[in-house]
């Protein structure tokens, strides 16, 4: 399971970074490597839990048309597998930064325990790790549900799983606007796909909901990691509410643009009020705790290119 900065797949436009196809081909013996905090989903920010998709397949893989082996339980008997290395820290160019590793160590042990015994379920091992934690056995399965959750909230909230969404919208902690997007929104237009993918956001943002209401039953031993992960699952929550709104600021925007009919003013007004509301409740989180992770990006420059979700914005504003 590579990411694309080893192999640059066109697939990896569909729904993010796909299986790597070439994993279980060949002559050769391989080591299969599996990225713990991921750069384009919040580098541990906030729960994205990946191993269980990595260990079983992900939801979107679960298709017809996509070829095997799409998780490691359908390479483990492949005679080429040979094992697997824990990218568990690293990757990308700049933040978010984390003060606190639980949801990287969660992965890599998760991935790396698999790994030692393959017989074992990825439930299995997750409920290992919450034991030796010592969060109470009562809600190891509440536990396991927001990290389910996670999984679910990133791809609709981040991609979709309609697929063709591109993946370097927002990359470390950069958040960008739509002049990335534009060709990826030209054939949602096309399709009259436009509602489904907002919809899909807006399921995301209940899904995040969620996983902050359950992040604040949980009750480990550490006070201070309690703390930190309602902290997080909220800096998660409040991310994904902002890129729903985005999302419905851009693609309001870009097809009153495209097709040369004016928006509704009072529904754009209501989504740049929300976003920056949202963007209020962020920066306060973070001023108020010192173990938030560091904030995203809303304005930023390629090469002297205004490319940031703020600049986007500030264009509908009145």
């Amino acid at each position: 399971y590579n990411t694309m900065d080893k192999y640059w797949l066109e697939e990896s436009g569909q729904y993010g970074v796909p299986f790597n196809p070439c994993i279980g081909i060949g002559k050769h013996q391989q080591v299969v490597e599996v990225q713990c905090q991921r750069e384009y989903e919040g580098k541990g920010a906030h729960p994205n839990y990946i191993a269980k998709g990595v260990i079983d397949g992900f939801e979107e893989f679960k298709k017809s048309n996509i070829k095997k082996p799409y998780c490691l339980n359908q390479l483990k008997d492949n005679p080429l597998f040979k094992g697997v290395w824990t990218w568990s820290r690293g990757g990308g160019w700049g933040g978010p930064y984390i003060k606190n590793e639980f949801w990287i160590e969660l992965n890599a042990y998760v991935i790396s325990h698999w790994a030692s015994n393959p017989l074992k379920t990825e439930k299995e091992i997750l409920y290992d790790f919450v034991k030796a934690k010592g969060l109470p056995e009562s809600e190891w399965e509440m536990f396991r549900r927001l990290c389910l959750l996670s999984e679910d909230g990133v791809i609709k909230g981040q991609y979709s799983t309609m697929g063709d969404t591109y993946v370097n919208w927002t990359r470390d902690d950069t958040i960008t606007g739509d002049v990335y997007q534009k060709s990826y929104f030209d054939r949602m237009i096309e399709r009259n796909q436009v509602n489904a993918y907002l919809k899909e956001k807006e399921e995301a943002v209940r899904i995040w909901k969620e996983i902050e209401l359950i992040s604040q039953k949980l009750h480990f031993p550490s006070e201070e990691l309690n703390h930190f992960i309602r902290i997080s699952c909220s800096y998660g929550r409040i991310k994904y509410e902002l890129f729903a709104v985005s999302w419905q600021i851009m693609l309001c925007g870009y097809v009153a643009d495209t097709t040369k009919k004016s928006f509704n003013r009072i529904e754009m007004d209501k989504y740049i009020t929300a976003f920056d509301d949202l963007w209020k409740e962020w920066n306060d989180l973070s001023l108020e705790n010192d173990n938030c992770p560091s904030m995203y990006k809303i304005s930023s420059n390629f090469f002297g290119f205004p490319v940031g979700i703020q600049e986007t914005i500030d264009k509908y504003r009145k």
